[in-house]
């Protein structure tokens, strides 16, 4: 039988050793994770335009696989983009200084609500990826004082966590909406096994009193990934919804048709189905859109 001793001295150069790669690891981890220098694509996230300053939060990332095989995270940064000024590549410069604690969650789909008179940003709704949801509360972002708040939410029925839906604010009114959306696991802890389906839900937020309504919508079939652009028509102006999927009558779902636009009048709460005819788009989801007008407001371009 062969015994060799090790000595205290040695047991504890082998334990810094140890340690040392360990940190090392870890922080090899860290540095690959780099919002800035590292990622190679994120979706899923929120964002919105204040000041001319790009924000970005949440979704999921996909950061460089030169080390293996590429995966995917949910994005724990909250950046921004000086649109105002260009780097060297062309493109904004990016900045992952902004503050975001471990009481804000990371989710994907979620909406930011700007507020761009009282320099604020709401987070509202998003999936949870790869943890359990959590109980459904809105958050808002300060960006003056760089620190976020917990808006709480009214514990109804009508006001649940939602994603993928079309959503926007509306500033100088103080308002900001939500229609249809994702109710699934991802959304709610207690919503156990069951398929997820789309919601018909119409939300409005009052900003300025932190009030919540369930308008009515234009019928009851629920809808999902489709997007929703303000415009200054009318005397309150109007939501244009479209595109996007619908709750088809076998349970599943299916594509909503380009051609039929959902149209809201903000002042009236009344909704309104209009037909749109020419070139128009094959049916898409989850995708951008934006809206501009003449001077005279007499046309509007999505």
């Amino acid at each position: 039988m062969i015994r060799i001793s090790i000595s205290p001295a040695s047991q504890i150069r082998r334990g810094l050793v140890f340690y040392f790669l360990l940190f090392s690891c870890v922080n090899l981890t860290v540095q690959q994770r780099d919002p800035i220098s590292n990622f190679c694509r994120r979706w899923g996230h929120q964002s919105a335009v204040v000041d001319d300053k790009l924000y970005i939060g949440g979704g999921l990332v996909t950061y460089d696989g030169s080390s293996g095989t590429p995966q995917n995270f949910s994005n724990p940064y909250f950046i921004y983009h000086d649109l105002s000024k260009v780097a060297s590549s062309g493109m904004p410069q990016p900045y992952a200084n902004l503050s975001k604690n471990s009481t804000v969650p990371d989710v994907s789909g979620g909406i930011f609500w700007p507020d761009t008179i009282n320099k604020k940003i709401y987070l509202f709704g998003g999936e949870f990826n790869g943890v359990t949801p959590w109980d459904f509360d809105l958050y808002a972002y300060d960006i003056i004082n760089d620190e976020w708040d917990n808006m709480g939410v009214s514990r109804t029925d009508d006001v649940v966590g939602l994603s993928y839906g079309a959503g926007l604010s509306i500033p100088d009114r103080g308002e900001a909406y939500y229609y249809g959306g994702w109710m699934n696991n991802a959304t709610d802890a207690n919503w156990g096994d069951a398929p997820q389906i789309p919601t018909s839900y119409l939300l409005r937020y009052e900003m300025d009193t932190n009030n919540w309504s369930n308008d009515t919508g234009p019928d009851d079939i629920g809808r999902a990934e489709g997007v929703m652009v303000h415009i200054p028509a009318g005397d309150g102006g109007m939501l244009v919804y479209f595109g996007g999927i619908r709750a088809a009558n076998d349970g599943g779902w299916e594509g909503q048709p380009m051609d039929q636009i959902i149209l809201y009048d903000v002042l009236s709460g009344k909704s309104y189905f209009q037909n749109a005819t020419g070139d128009v788009p094959e049916s898409r989801r989850r995708f951008c859109a934006g809206a501009t007008w003449t001077k005279d407001q007499s046309s509007y371009n999505m």
